[in-house]
C-alpha cells in the first residue's frame, strides 16, 4: 500500500543565511503547527539556529 505524500519546496532563513529543502508530508500543508514542525525538523536535521520559514510551494500531490 502506497502512502499518500505531498511534496513541498520550503525556503527558509537562519542565523547564517538562507536555505531550501524538499519536505514530504502525509497531509497537505495548511496549519501553522505544520510550519512549526517543519522548523523543528530543519533545526534538528541541519543544526541551524534561528530557522524561519519564508515560503513554501507544492511540488507534487498524491494521484487520485
Amino acid at each position: 500500500m502506497n502512502e499518500q505524500q505531498w511534496s513541498y519546496y520550503v525556503a527558509f532563513s537562519h542565523q547564517y543565511g538562507f536555505g531550501a529543502v524538499e519536505i514530504q508530508l502525509a497531509a497537505p500543508l495548511t496549519t501553522f503547527q505544520q510550519v512549526q514542525d517543519i522548523v523543528k525538523v530543519i533545526h534538528r536535521k541541519d543544526g541551524l539556529p534561528g530557522v524561519v520559514v519564508v515560503s513554501w510551494q507544492l511540488l507534487r500531490e498524491p494521484s487520485a
